[in-house]
Protein backbone atom coordinates (compact mmCIF):
# COMPACT_ATOMS: atom_id res chain seq x y z
CA UNK A 1 0.00 0.00 0.00
CA UNK A 2 2.94 2.19 0.79
CA UNK A 3 4.46 1.85 -2.71
CA UNK A 4 0.77 2.13 -4.75
CA UNK A 5 0.67 5.92 -2.32
CA UNK A 6 4.01 6.57 -3.67
CA UNK A 7 3.52 5.48 -7.24
CA UNK A 8 0.26 7.71 -7.16
CA UNK A 9 2.21 10.72 -6.05
CA UNK A 10 5.11 10.36 -8.76
CA UNK A 11 2.43 10.44 -11.59
CA UNK A 12 0.93 13.31 -9.67
CA UNK A 13 3.53 15.21 -10.15
CA UNK A 14 4.11 14.08 -14.09
CA UNK A 15 2.54 16.43 -16.67
CA UNK A 16 4.57 15.28 -19.62
CA UNK A 17 2.58 12.29 -21.63
CA UNK A 18 5.80 10.80 -22.41
CA UNK A 19 7.14 10.81 -19.23
CA UNK A 20 3.69 9.13 -17.73
CA UNK A 21 4.51 6.64 -20.38
CA UNK A 22 7.74 6.14 -19.33
CA UNK A 23 6.91 5.41 -16.03
CA UNK A 24 4.43 2.88 -16.48
CA UNK A 25 6.40 1.05 -18.70
CA UNK A 26 9.22 1.07 -15.90
CA UNK A 27 6.42 -0.07 -13.33
CA UNK A 28 5.30 -3.24 -15.75
CA UNK A 29 9.43 -4.29 -16.03
CA UNK A 30 10.43 -7.72 -14.65
CA UNK A 31 13.67 -7.70 -12.61
CA UNK A 32 15.01 -10.10 -15.22
CA UNK A 33 14.31 -7.69 -17.56
CA UNK A 34 15.81 -4.71 -15.43
CA UNK A 35 18.88 -6.92 -14.88
CA UNK A 36 19.32 -7.65 -18.58
CA UNK A 37 19.01 -3.88 -19.26
CA UNK A 38 22.11 -2.98 -17.03
CA UNK A 39 24.19 -6.10 -18.67
CA UNK A 40 23.42 -4.70 -22.00
CA UNK A 41 24.26 -1.46 -20.56
CA UNK A 42 28.10 -2.70 -19.17
CA UNK A 43 28.41 -4.39 -21.95
CA UNK A 44 27.86 -0.99 -24.00
CA UNK A 45 30.06 0.67 -21.73
CA UNK A 46 33.01 -1.40 -22.36
CA UNK A 47 32.77 -1.89 -26.16
CA UNK A 48 33.09 2.01 -25.86
CA UNK A 49 35.38 2.43 -23.50
CA UNK A 50 38.33 0.95 -25.37
CA UNK A 51 40.97 3.39 -26.22
CA UNK A 52 40.61 1.78 -30.26
CA UNK A 53 37.07 2.74 -30.25
CA UNK A 54 37.88 6.78 -29.10
CA UNK A 55 40.64 6.97 -31.19
CA UNK A 56 38.56 5.42 -34.16
CA UNK A 57 35.98 7.95 -33.45
CA UNK A 58 38.24 10.83 -33.15
CA UNK A 59 39.96 10.10 -36.38
CA UNK A 60 36.79 8.98 -38.55
CA UNK A 61 34.96 12.62 -36.90
CA UNK A 62 38.24 14.48 -38.08
CA UNK A 63 38.47 12.81 -41.52
CA UNK A 64 34.35 13.12 -42.14
CA UNK A 65 34.64 16.55 -41.56
CA UNK A 66 37.33 17.52 -43.92
CA UNK A 67 35.93 14.65 -46.48
CA UNK A 68 32.52 16.42 -46.57
CA UNK A 69 33.99 20.18 -46.63
CA UNK A 70 35.67 18.94 -49.79
CA UNK A 71 32.78 17.81 -51.24
CA UNK A 72 31.12 21.25 -50.69
CA UNK A 73 33.30 23.29 -51.71
CA UNK A 74 34.29 21.21 -55.11
CA UNK A 75 30.53 20.49 -55.37
CA UNK A 76 29.81 24.09 -55.07
CA UNK A 77 31.15 24.66 -58.46
CA UNK A 78 28.83 22.85 -60.24
CA UNK A 79 25.59 23.69 -57.92
CA UNK A 80 24.43 26.62 -60.27
CA UNK A 81 24.78 29.32 -58.00
CA UNK A 82 27.96 31.48 -59.14
CA UNK A 83 30.48 30.39 -56.75
CA UNK A 84 28.28 30.86 -53.67
CA UNK A 85 28.00 27.34 -52.29
CA UNK A 86 31.95 27.13 -52.82
CA UNK A 87 32.49 30.13 -51.21
CA UNK A 88 30.19 29.17 -48.17
CA UNK A 89 32.65 26.15 -47.73
CA UNK A 90 35.56 27.92 -47.69
CA UNK A 91 34.38 30.70 -45.05
CA UNK A 92 33.45 27.80 -42.83
CA UNK A 93 37.00 26.42 -42.92
CA UNK A 94 38.26 29.58 -42.02
CA UNK A 95 35.58 30.17 -38.81
CA UNK A 96 36.42 26.51 -37.28
CA UNK A 97 39.31 27.48 -35.18
CA UNK A 98 37.28 30.43 -33.79
CA UNK A 99 34.58 28.06 -33.59
CA UNK A 100 36.53 25.73 -31.33
CA UNK A 101 36.31 27.25 -28.07
CA UNK A 102 32.35 27.52 -28.05
CA UNK A 103 32.20 24.38 -29.16
CA UNK A 104 34.86 22.40 -26.05
CA UNK A 105 32.60 24.34 -23.55
CA UNK A 106 29.81 22.70 -24.82
CA UNK A 107 30.97 19.29 -25.19
CA UNK A 108 32.01 19.50 -21.80
CA UNK A 109 28.86 20.07 -20.20
CA UNK A 110 27.03 17.20 -22.69
CA UNK A 111 30.15 14.70 -21.66
CA UNK A 112 28.88 15.75 -17.96
CA UNK A 113 25.26 15.15 -18.49
CA UNK A 114 25.58 12.38 -21.21
CA UNK A 115 23.37 14.74 -23.51
CA UNK A 116 24.39 17.63 -25.67
CA UNK A 117 22.27 20.26 -27.03
CA UNK A 118 23.15 19.78 -31.03
CA UNK A 119 24.32 15.60 -30.71
CA UNK A 120 22.38 12.81 -29.53
CA UNK A 121 20.70 12.45 -26.11
CA UNK A 122 22.73 9.49 -26.51
CA UNK A 123 26.11 7.80 -28.17
CA UNK A 124 24.97 4.22 -27.49
CA UNK A 125 22.92 3.44 -30.08
CA UNK A 126 21.09 1.58 -27.29
CA UNK A 127 17.44 0.89 -26.27
CA UNK A 128 16.22 2.57 -23.40
CA UNK A 129 17.56 5.33 -20.23
CA UNK A 130 20.26 4.71 -17.89
CA UNK A 131 19.62 1.17 -16.78
CA UNK A 132 21.37 1.79 -13.55
CA UNK A 133 19.60 5.28 -12.34
CA UNK A 134 17.23 4.43 -9.50
CA UNK A 135 14.30 5.56 -11.86
CA UNK A 136 15.39 2.28 -14.04
CA UNK A 137 16.23 -0.14 -11.22
CA UNK A 138 13.65 0.56 -8.61
CA UNK A 139 16.19 0.70 -5.75
CA UNK A 140 15.75 3.46 -2.84
CA UNK A 141 17.68 5.28 -0.44
CA UNK A 142 21.50 4.76 -0.04
CA UNK A 143 21.83 1.52 -2.17
CA UNK A 144 19.72 2.87 -5.38
CA UNK A 145 22.47 6.66 -5.57
CA UNK A 146 25.18 3.81 -4.79
CA UNK A 147 24.20 1.89 -8.06
CA UNK A 148 23.24 4.71 -9.87
CA UNK A 149 26.67 6.04 -9.26
CA UNK A 150 28.40 2.86 -10.39
CA UNK A 151 26.45 3.54 -13.62
CA UNK A 152 27.64 6.78 -14.29
CA UNK A 153 31.32 6.01 -13.29
CA UNK A 154 31.27 3.00 -15.82
CA UNK A 155 30.20 5.29 -18.99
CA UNK A 156 32.86 7.33 -19.11
CA UNK A 157 33.78 5.43 -22.65
CA UNK A 158 30.15 6.66 -24.16
CA UNK A 159 30.29 9.83 -22.17
CA UNK A 160 34.14 10.57 -23.99
CA UNK A 161 31.88 9.88 -28.00
CA UNK A 162 29.28 12.49 -26.43
CA UNK A 163 31.87 14.67 -25.95
CA UNK A 164 33.20 13.86 -29.37
CA UNK A 165 29.61 14.22 -31.17
CA UNK A 166 28.79 17.32 -29.54
CA UNK A 167 32.15 19.16 -30.19
CA UNK A 168 32.22 18.49 -34.01
CA UNK A 169 28.19 19.58 -34.43
CA UNK A 170 28.61 22.42 -32.46
CA UNK A 171 32.16 23.62 -34.00
CA UNK A 172 31.01 23.46 -37.73
CA UNK A 173 27.14 24.78 -37.01
CA UNK A 174 28.82 27.87 -35.48
CA UNK A 175 31.42 27.70 -38.34
CA UNK A 176 28.66 27.08 -40.88
CA UNK A 177 26.51 29.88 -39.90
CA UNK A 178 28.89 32.62 -39.53
CA UNK A 179 29.74 31.60 -43.17
CA UNK A 180 26.19 32.46 -43.84
CA UNK A 181 26.23 35.59 -42.51
CA UNK A 182 29.63 36.67 -43.65
CA UNK A 183 28.19 35.75 -46.96
CA UNK A 184 24.68 37.68 -46.71
CA UNK A 185 26.37 40.68 -45.35
CA UNK A 186 28.90 40.92 -48.48
CA UNK A 187 26.07 40.86 -50.51
CA UNK A 188 24.45 43.87 -48.23
CA UNK A 189 27.71 45.77 -48.59
CA UNK A 190 27.53 45.65 -52.30
CA UNK A 191 23.88 46.67 -52.77
CA UNK A 192 25.22 49.66 -50.67
CA UNK A 193 23.06 48.82 -47.46
CA UNK A 194 25.80 48.42 -44.79
CA UNK A 195 29.16 49.63 -44.31
CA UNK A 196 32.55 47.74 -44.14
CA UNK A 197 33.79 47.44 -41.25
CA UNK A 198 30.40 46.57 -38.84
CA UNK A 199 30.74 42.73 -40.43
CA UNK A 200 31.23 41.27 -36.69
CA UNK A 201 28.39 43.22 -35.21
CA UNK A 202 26.14 42.64 -38.24
CA UNK A 203 27.16 38.33 -36.70
CA UNK A 204 26.59 38.63 -33.76
CA UNK A 205 23.27 40.55 -33.66
CA UNK A 206 22.00 37.48 -36.26
CA UNK A 207 23.25 34.53 -34.69
CA UNK A 208 19.71 34.40 -32.33
CA UNK A 209 18.34 33.41 -36.03
CA UNK A 210 19.83 30.37 -35.90
CA UNK A 211 20.22 29.02 -32.28
CA UNK A 212 18.47 29.28 -29.03
CA UNK A 213 20.93 30.43 -26.21
CA UNK A 214 23.87 30.20 -28.23
CA UNK A 215 23.20 26.39 -27.66
CA UNK A 216 20.72 24.41 -29.65
CA UNK A 217 19.13 24.87 -33.43
CA UNK A 218 16.35 26.93 -33.50
CA UNK A 219 12.74 25.30 -34.70
CA UNK A 220 10.00 26.54 -36.26
CA UNK A 221 7.96 25.90 -32.72
CA UNK A 222 10.60 28.44 -31.14
CA UNK A 223 9.61 31.15 -33.28
CA UNK A 224 6.19 30.45 -32.83
CA UNK A 225 6.12 30.67 -29.27
CA UNK A 226 8.32 33.80 -29.06
CA UNK A 227 5.39 35.21 -31.28
CA UNK A 228 2.50 33.90 -28.46
CA UNK A 229 4.25 35.48 -25.78
CA UNK A 230 5.22 38.59 -27.15
CA UNK A 231 1.52 39.27 -28.14
CA UNK A 232 0.71 38.56 -24.55
CA UNK A 233 3.27 41.06 -23.74
CA UNK A 234 1.37 43.51 -25.77
CA UNK A 235 -1.51 42.55 -24.42
CA UNK A 236 -3.16 41.53 -27.97
CA UNK A 237 -6.20 39.44 -28.02
CA UNK A 238 -8.54 38.27 -30.80
CA UNK A 239 -7.80 39.17 -34.55
CA UNK A 240 -4.89 41.14 -33.52
CA UNK A 241 -2.91 38.43 -31.59
CA UNK A 242 -3.52 36.67 -34.76
CA UNK A 243 -2.55 38.91 -37.47
CA UNK A 244 0.56 39.41 -35.18
CA UNK A 245 1.64 36.04 -34.77
CA UNK A 246 1.52 35.30 -38.67
CA UNK A 247 3.46 38.53 -39.16
CA UNK A 248 6.18 37.77 -37.09
CA UNK A 249 6.32 34.22 -38.50
CA UNK A 250 6.63 35.07 -41.48
CA UNK A 251 9.61 37.92 -40.93
CA UNK A 252 11.25 35.61 -38.44
CA UNK A 253 11.19 31.87 -40.20
CA UNK A 254 11.27 31.35 -44.02
CA UNK A 255 11.93 28.51 -46.09
CA UNK A 256 15.47 29.44 -47.03
CA UNK A 257 16.42 29.39 -43.19
CA UNK A 258 14.75 26.17 -42.45
CA UNK A 259 16.55 24.74 -45.53
CA UNK A 260 19.93 25.87 -44.38
CA UNK A 261 19.59 24.69 -41.02
CA UNK A 262 18.03 21.51 -42.12
CA UNK A 263 21.30 21.37 -44.14
CA UNK A 264 23.50 22.00 -40.93
CA UNK A 265 21.77 19.63 -38.97
CA UNK A 266 22.43 16.61 -41.37
CA UNK A 267 25.64 18.19 -42.04
CA UNK A 268 26.12 17.38 -38.24
CA UNK A 269 24.58 13.51 -38.20
CA UNK A 270 26.77 12.99 -41.84
CA UNK A 271 30.26 14.29 -39.84
CA UNK A 272 29.65 12.21 -37.05
CA UNK A 273 27.77 9.33 -39.05
CA UNK A 274 24.58 9.56 -37.08
CA UNK A 275 22.24 10.05 -39.85
CA UNK A 276 18.84 8.37 -39.27
CA UNK A 277 18.44 5.72 -41.28
CA UNK A 278 15.34 5.18 -43.96
CA UNK A 279 13.55 3.00 -45.23
CA UNK A 280 12.85 4.66 -48.57
CA UNK A 281 16.52 4.85 -49.05
CA UNK A 282 17.73 1.81 -51.28
CA UNK A 283 18.33 -1.79 -49.90
CA UNK A 284 21.20 -1.61 -47.66
CA UNK A 285 20.26 1.71 -45.45
CA UNK A 286 16.78 0.02 -45.57
CA UNK A 287 17.83 -3.53 -44.06
CA UNK A 288 19.79 -1.38 -41.25
CA UNK A 289 16.07 0.59 -40.64
CA UNK A 290 14.36 -2.56 -40.20
CA UNK A 291 17.00 -3.95 -38.24
CA UNK A 292 16.69 -1.35 -36.15
CA UNK A 293 13.21 -1.66 -35.61
CA UNK A 294 13.54 -5.11 -34.59
CA UNK A 295 16.38 -3.79 -32.23
CA UNK A 296 14.01 -1.22 -30.63
CA UNK A 297 10.90 -3.76 -30.50
CA UNK A 298 11.75 -4.57 -26.52
CA UNK A 299 10.69 -8.32 -27.42
CA UNK A 300 13.08 -11.13 -27.31
CA UNK A 301 14.19 -10.41 -30.90
CA UNK A 302 15.02 -7.31 -29.32
CA UNK A 303 17.73 -8.29 -27.08
CA UNK A 304 19.44 -11.19 -29.23
CA UNK A 305 20.12 -8.01 -32.00
CA UNK A 306 21.57 -5.62 -29.32
CA UNK A 307 24.15 -8.52 -28.55
CA UNK A 308 24.89 -9.48 -31.50
CA UNK A 309 24.61 -6.57 -33.71
CA UNK A 310 25.22 -3.43 -30.66
CA UNK A 311 26.33 -0.72 -33.13
CA UNK A 312 23.57 -0.55 -37.01
CA UNK A 313 23.34 3.33 -37.49
CA UNK A 314 26.83 4.17 -37.16
CA UNK A 315 28.50 0.99 -39.39
CA UNK A 316 25.74 1.78 -42.04
CA UNK A 317 26.42 5.18 -42.17
CA UNK A 318 30.12 4.51 -42.97
CA UNK A 319 29.47 2.21 -45.43
CA UNK A 320 26.96 4.26 -46.66
CA UNK A 321 29.51 7.26 -47.26
CA UNK A 322 32.04 4.69 -49.07
CA UNK A 323 29.11 4.28 -51.57
CA UNK A 324 28.99 8.20 -52.52
CA UNK A 325 31.53 7.72 -55.18
CA UNK A 326 29.10 5.00 -57.26
CA UNK A 327 26.18 7.53 -56.75
CA UNK A 328 26.95 8.63 -60.41
CA UNK A 329 24.63 5.56 -60.98
CA UNK A 330 21.64 7.50 -59.05
CA UNK A 331 20.48 9.03 -62.01
CA UNK A 332 20.36 6.16 -63.92
CA UNK A 333 16.51 5.23 -64.57
CA UNK A 334 15.94 1.78 -63.12
CA UNK A 335 19.19 0.78 -60.83
CA UNK A 336 19.46 4.21 -59.95
CA UNK A 337 16.70 3.52 -57.18
CA UNK A 338 19.51 2.06 -55.48
CA UNK A 339 20.69 5.10 -54.39
CA UNK A 340 17.75 6.52 -53.52
CA UNK A 341 19.30 9.05 -50.73
CA UNK A 342 22.08 10.40 -53.05
CA UNK A 343 18.85 10.93 -56.38
CA UNK A 344 17.10 12.94 -53.91
CA UNK A 345 20.18 15.11 -52.39
CA UNK A 346 20.69 16.09 -56.36
CA UNK A 347 17.67 16.88 -57.31
CA UNK A 348 17.16 18.87 -54.13
CA UNK A 349 16.68 22.68 -54.05
CA UNK A 350 19.09 23.69 -51.79
CA UNK A 351 22.56 24.10 -53.86
CA UNK A 352 24.14 23.36 -50.17
CA UNK A 353 23.02 19.64 -50.59
CA UNK A 354 23.10 19.57 -54.61
CA UNK A 355 26.97 20.61 -53.51
CA UNK A 356 27.24 17.69 -51.32
CA UNK A 357 25.58 14.77 -53.48
CA UNK A 358 27.83 16.34 -56.86
CA UNK A 359 30.93 16.40 -54.12
CA UNK A 360 30.55 13.12 -53.18
CA UNK A 361 29.75 11.82 -56.94
CA UNK A 362 33.68 13.50 -57.84
CA UNK A 363 35.61 12.75 -54.78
Amino acid sequence: LKALRGFANELRLVRDNGKLGRLLEISRKSGARKFADMYMELRYDFILSAPTTQGAAFMGNALMSMYSLSNQAIGGLLAGDGGKTTMQAVRTAKNLLMAIPDAYKAAKIAAKNSQGQMALNSHYEKVGGKAFSMEETGFKGAFGESVENMGEMLSFGPKGLVFQDEFYRHMFAKAQTKALLTGEYNELVKRGEAPLEKLDEYIEGKMSRYFVDGKRFRTKDDVNIEAVSKAREQNLEGDEAVDFVQKYMKDNWSEKLSSEMEYMKDFGARITFQQELSKKHGTFESAGAHLQDLRNSGNAGSYLVQYYVPFIKTPVNIFKEFGGTTSQFAQIPGIGKLWARSREELMSNNPMVRAQARGRQIV
